[in-house]
């Protein structure tokens, strides 16, 4: 199994490994898509095996954690996390392991705990059970609860280079060649550059480089559904990202955190006129009218 980057983390872990000093709970933050939910799954394959982290093993654990079907990992990837699934995690990390000498939980997106389920999760966090090792993740770290954060060991990871990203998209798609402005907007992530190759990025992005605010106003009327505006934000996201690592401009950051903002509340019922008019107008405030 080969893994890309974060090479800082993989020695992090490979030394607690071998000395046997896992902790019970880590906080995997960082952008979303650059491996910490892969990288999690291997330290349980690892642990599970009793082997280097991606070291081949004939165990029939490792076969187990690859095929998503281990009894002793736990993965959650639900965008809502309400307090019956916390309560359920709590009930099944105080039994024994089925078959490995640990038990394993992943929590991905674990920032849309909501309060109450937070809050209960905590009191497993304070009395975990034995042999217990939960990993949360996360691309939004502020949002975890502080009295989680603080019961939690803390690794962020670093974005992914352009040329890391560059070298899983060559593995995943080799019959791609054109992923140069793929890889520019995804900033670091791997499901986003997938996401603007199957979106013709290069093309979109092309749009935000001679914008007046005739072409802006027609190009979200043609905006007709939620899908399209996701795409057209995800990308101009990747824009305003790129234009801020060559600037160093604050207000682009600013603005690169409402485009998140925006991506994040598309998830919900949403009035897409009320959309459409706050993009126009923010986005003619920083890329026309500043300009």
């Amino acid at each position: 199994m080969r893994y890309i980057g974060h090479e800082r983390e993989r020695e992090i872990f490979s030394k607690a490994l071998k000395s046997e000093k896992l902790v019970h709970a880590y906080i995997f933050s960082g952008k979303e898509s650059c491996g910490k939910k892969l990288l999690a799954r291997e330290i349980a394959r690892s642990l599970f095996c009793g082997c280097g982290l991606f070291e081949e093993s004939a165990s029939r654990h490792s076969a187990q954690v690859d095929a998503l079907n281990h009894p002793d990992l736990h993965i959650f990837e639900d965008d809502s996390i309400p307090i019956e699934k916390v309560r359920r995690i709590a009930e099944t990390a105080f039994m024994s392991p089925h078959s490995a000498n640990h038990k394993i939980f992943i929590i991905d997106n674990a920032h849309n705990m909501r309060t109450e389920a937070s809050n209960a999760f905590l009191k497993t966090l304070e009395e975990p059970g034995e042999n217990t090792v939960f990993f949360l993740i996360t691309d939004k770290y502020d949002r975890l609860l502080p009295t989680i954060r603080s019961r939690c060991i803390h690794i962020e990871f670093s974005r992914l280079s352009d040329e890391e990203v560059v070298s899983i998209i060559r593995k995943l798609r080799p019959d791609v060649s054109n992923y140069d402005a793929a890889v520019k907007l995804a900033a670091g992530s791997v499901a986003q550059a997938l996401y603007f190759l199957d979106n013709n990025a290069s093309e979109k992005w092309m749009l935000f480089e001679d914008l007046s605010g005739e072409k802006l106003y027609k190009r979200l009327e043609s905006l007709k559904e939620k899908d399209d505006i996701r795409i057209f934000s995800s990308v101009l996201y990747g824009f305003i990202l790129e234009k801020y690592r060559s600037t160093g401009d604050p207000v682009l950051l600013e603005f690169s955190n409402y485009l998140l903002d925006i991506l994040q509340r598309l998830n919900y019922n949403v009035n897409l006129d009320i959309f459409r008019f706050d993009l126009f107008t923010k986005i003619t405030e920083v890329l026309i009218e500043r300009d």
